[in-house]
């Protein structure tokens, strides 16, 4: 397969591995913007910012799927159909919107 397929699917599973892990909560450090502080706990009726801890996870996983999908892309030999390519970036951009819907029900519409 040539270069620029086995980069593109590989940078594709790595965005829908980073998207994928907004689905979950990831315990980790929080900061307290109105404190100035750092704290592991969250602290009822304080703004606060978790998504530090999701943004490290994601990019290690992100690397990791990324990483795995470029070796399983490169062995295979036959370059896949342009449909293909199509349906990639769809459930890319779907797993994205679904990600960013659930990021923003947690934090602002949905229980803590």
């Amino acid at each position: 397969m040539r270069h620029a397929h086995t980069h593109a699917i590989s940078l594709a599973a790595a965005s829908a591995a980073c998207a994928l892990i907004y689905l979950f909560p990831v315990p980790g450090p929080r900061y307290y913007p109105l404190d100035h502080l750092w704290r592991m706990e969250t602290i009822a009726g304080e703004p606060s910012m978790g998504w530090y801890a999701h943004m490290a996870v994601a990019l290690f996983l992100g690397a990791i799927v990324a990483a795995i999908a470029h070796r399983i892309a490169r062995r295979r030999t036959a370059i896949p159909a342009k449909p293909m390519f199509h349906l990639l970036a769809a459930s890319v951009v779907a797993t994205a919107i679904l990600a960013a819907g659930v990021l923003t029900w947690r934090e602002f519409g949905g229980t803590h």
